[in-house]
């Protein structure tokens, strides 16, 4: 029961870190694009 249990927090952990660095890349895309818009106008 306790390695089923290692296994699943594993599986959640990795799940909650590819959630994050997705979030902060979305995050990252969302200032780039917002920037070049931004940007746009001024040039």
């Amino acid at each position: 029961m306790y390695r089923r249990f290692q296994s699943n927090f594993g599986k959640t952990k990795t799940a909650i870190w590819t959630a994050s660095e997705v979030m902060v890349k979305g995050m990252l895309v969302v200032k780039n694009v917002t920037a070049l818009e931004v940007d746009l106008p001024a040039s």
